[in-house]
């Protein structure tokens, strides 16, 4: 009978002269490139860009740089009231600071829609601009940018969640109870019903948030929404400024 060589006899040679060849990976080309760069070049091409390659490109121009940057930021950290642990002060008041920016800008996009689809709702004037035809430009600035934050604050989220935790331990509940004691502080402050809808968002996500924080403190809590609500008002006093002098 004759021999029959094995299949390893044969693919020994085979696989000493071979050179295996590595399967392309997605995106490996890309990392190498800058992020400004390879968003170019999805926004050239004439294909459909993947899913998977707008990821990589939102990662590679916006989280990664972000990410590079917050771990830049210097580590001051203060100690929770529960747990022993500890969170990063500095970056949760720019988080805070940015989302109430967000907020603002947000929330006023949707005012000028209301206003160009219905202008009777606006008829009676809102808080901002009513304070800002009310007193004079230093007055404003105190009120809005410094009072209004901390008051506002203590007034309708800290001591409204204090209260309504005694009553129940819906968390849902705590931020719908402070919602409506912010809207309705407001309410009579001035305005009407388009005040009432208005505030009322702006005090579900102050209330939302402040519940959020105060898994890290009170106090933290505090001064992350004191800071969200200067950056809200900030930005809502430049739109309102703005909108004055140019009509």
């Amino acid at each position: 009978m004759a021999h029959i060589p094995s299949l390893a006899g044969i693919q020994r040679p085979i696989s000493a002269t071979h050179t295996p060849v590595a399967a392309p990976v997605v995106g490996s080309a890309s990392r190498s490139r800058s992020p400004s760069k390879f968003v170019q070049e999805l926004s050239t091409t004439h294909a459909v860009a993947e899913p998977q390659q707008v990821i990589l490109a939102a990662q590679l121009a916006v989280v990664k740089p972000l990410r590079a940057w917050t771990a830049a930021l210097p580590n001051r950290t203060v100690p929770l009231e529960t747990g022993g642990k500890e969170v990063n002060l500095i970056r949760t008041i720019l988080f805070a600071f940015a989302l109430g920016t967000g907020l603002a800008i947000f929330g006023q996009c949707i005012v000028w829609v209301v206003a160009q689809l219905y202008p009777r709702a606006f008829d009676s004037p809102i808080a901002a601009q009513a304070i800002f035809n009310s007193n004079s430009l230093l007055t404003t600035i105190l009120v809005v940018l410094i009072w209004a934050p901390i008051f506002e604050t203590i007034i309708g989220q800290v001591i409204p969640v204090a209260i309504f935790k005694f009553f129940t331990t819906k968390k849902s509940l705590w931020i719908v109870g402070a919602g409506l004691v912010f809207s309705i502080g407001h309410v009579f402050g001035g305005a009407g019903i388009t005040q009432f809808v208005i505030t009322l968002g702006y005090g579900l996500i102050f209330s939302a948030s402040y519940v959020y924080w105060c898994s890290t403190g009170t106090l933290v809590a505090t001064i992350a929404v004191a800071v969200m609500h200067f950056a809200n008002n900030a930005v809502v006093f430049m739109w309102v400024f703005a909108y004055e002098k140019l009509h």
